[in-house]
């Protein structure tokens, strides 16, 4: 069947819920039209062996409460969407974002555990301390930051670890990240006073 067949056939197929909605037969529909369409009409329409012209499908759309768009695409439009389906598509979204939220707490979890496997300095455990403190008392969405930090210091613990640090490379990385840290806590100390 090709595409513009299939298109007259799904119109026809709406066109006749529309006149089954209404309580309508073929002859009480085509009345409903200035001229009027014979039962004939009506059922070509709705076999979509042809296609009621521009007056005529928007005096359906008029009659079947839908838009053009819809009565001509079976698509519906944002305004056409009712609360229901908005509700849904609102769940769906939800759904997806607890999905995303768990897997970054379970991501932040694995790596304060491999942080507190890691041999870390007195310093690295302090800051450990105070960032999961910090934690404790932040808003949700700081979880990111705190992501970060705690990706930080495990970056950092793997590096220094390993055989060929380089101490300037070392040093890069630390001030790159401490920048990327402070800039965080300035954002979050000040962002209610703008």
């Amino acid at each position: 069947m090709k595409k513009n067949e299939l298109h007259k056939k799904k119109m026809g197929e709406r066109i006749k819920v529309i006149r089954n909605e209404l309580g309508l037969t073929m002859k009480e529909f085509g009345e409903k039209f200035d001229p009027i369409a014979s039962d004939s009409i009506v059922s070509r329409w709705e076999r979509g062996i042809s296609s009621p012209n521009k007056e005529r499908l928007e005096r359906i759309a008029e009659l079947g409460n839908i838009s053009m768009f819809y009565l001509t695409t079976g698509e519906k439009d944002l305004n056409e969407v009712i609360d229901y389906e908005k509700n849904e598509g609102i769940q769906r979204a939800k759904n997806v974002f607890n999905k995303h939220k768990e897997k970054m707490q379970s991501d932040v979890k694995n790596d304060i555990e491999i942080l507190l496997n890691s041999d870390l300095s007195i310093i690295e455990t302090v800051y450990l301390k105070n960032t999961l403190n910090f934690l404790k008392y932040s808003y949700p969405q700081d979880i990111n930051g705190i992501s970060s930090i705690v990706g930080s210091l495990l970056r950092y613990n793997q590096y220094k670890n390993a055989d060929d640090a380089d101490k300037d490379k070392l040093n890069d990385f630390l001030k790159s990240e401490l920048d990327d840290i402070i800039n965080f806590f300035h954002e979050y100390l000040f962002r209610d006073i703008n």
